[in-house]
């Protein structure tokens, strides 16, 4: 069935493109070839295949059976005009010598209205009769041109940072629409749609209207949508937006998973401690520029291990005079040896909030500037 229908298309769209070959350099040589009437010529037969193809898919929707046998008459149709259609030109031509551009146009786009209709009516005639076996429109289409042009679509999964949700929509029909416009058939879309609204927590609200949801289970709903389809890469812009400490857990979780399964995770975020939990990689950019990237781990042991964790009992404020400390970060807890009484004492890597700090933090305060970090 695949390679019949890729022959026939083929065959179908070779044909349609001789005549119109042949077809405009006949009109040519009546009307001549300055602009006004090449442009007439050319509108007359992009107007006519414009409205072929809207009566194409008007005519699979009204009549999704018959849709072969309409495309055999467009063929047929085409293929009578053909052949009597330069006797049809050489006398219209006698009639129409001399008339101003636009006649010109009016009789040009009648000669072809009819061929053009035909030809543009076959392409969605096929895909309708192509997708009503696959199940899906995408690769209906690769099977007529012999590639796919959506993989890279189907291969590609992208949370923005702003919704993109249809709000009236039933949050199991919305999920499961998402899927199959990335390539799913609409079974297996409506399958995975309950399977990820069960392990984001949402099945009490399967039938209920999106846009009823909160800003977080609308979130969770998102994430699922990026990743529904398996992708290769995905790309989350502000993952975290309105979620709750519970919920935000819940994500990186999901998150680790997909690079588990050995999905490419690009994570776009101004926060930093979700960088040093999540990311193997990361860039830091600021207004537009990378500042500093690279491996995550390397860039940390770059800086050397300088911070020195401490638990300890005893009274705030005694180690900030100390000879040698620049910076002392009260957490509640400060002490020294025959100061405090100290409870653990850890050398570790500077945290990447400190790297970044340091990096861009001179012009932290500075207007209309923008830091981020992309991992």
């Amino acid at each position: 069935m695949t390679l019949w229908l890729a022959v026939v298309f083929f065959l179908s769209g070779g044909a349609a493109l001789v005549y119109q070959i042949v077809w405009q350099r006949a009109l040519f040589v009546i009307y001549g070839l300055d602009a006004v009437s090449v442009t007439i010529v050319v509108t007359a037969f992009m107007l006519g295949l414009g409205i072929g193809s809207l009566a194409g898919g008007a005519l699979s929707r009204a009549y999704p059976k018959k849709v072969v046998t309409l495309f055999t008459v467009s063929e047929l149709g085409i293929a009578l005009f053909g052949f009597f259609s330069l006797n049809l030109f050489a006398g219209v031509a006698g009639l129409t010598q001399g008339i101003g551009h636009l006649a010109t146009g009016i009789v040009a786009f009648l000669l072809v209205v009819i061929p053009t209709t035909l030809m543009g009516a076959t392409l969605p005639l096929l895909v309708a009769h192509a997708a009503a076996r696959s199940g899906s429109v995408g690769r209906s289409v690769s099977t007529l041109y012999c590639v796919n042009p959506m993989a890279v679509r189907h291969r590609v999964g992208y949370l923005p940072e702003e919704r993109g949700l249809y709000a009236k929509m039933k949050v199991v029909e919305q999920l499961a629409f998402l899927a199959s416009i990335r390539g799913l058939d609409q079974k297996e879309a409506t399958r995975r749609a309950g399977a990820w609204l069960e392990r984001v927590g949402l099945t009490a609200s399967v039938q209920s209207p999106t846009g009823e949801l909160s800003k977080g289970m609308q979130q969770k709903i998102q994430f699922a949508s990026a990743v529904i389809h398996e992708p290769d890469l995905v790309v989350l812009d502000e993952p975290f937006t309105g979620l709750d400490p519970v919920n935000t857990r819940l994500l990186k979780e999901l998150i680790l998973e997909q690079r588990e399964r050995g999905t490419t995770v690009v994570l776009s975020t101004h926060r930093m401690e979700q960088v040093e939990a999540l990311c193997e990689s990361i860039c830091l950019i600021d207004r537009g520029r990378p500042v500093l990237s690279g491996v995550l781990a390397d860039i940390k042991a770059g800086y050397g291990r300088n911070t020195i964790d401490l638990e300890y009992r005893g009274s705030p404020g005694a180690l900030a005079g100390l000879p040698g400390v620049r910076r002392c970060e009260d957490t509640g807890q400060e002490a020294l040896l025959d100061r405090v009484e100290v409870q653990a004492v850890r050398l570790e890597h500077p945290h990447i909030e400190e790297i970044y700090l340091e990096k861009v933090g001179h012009q932290a305060l500075a207007p209309d500037t923008t830091h981020e970090a992309v991992a």
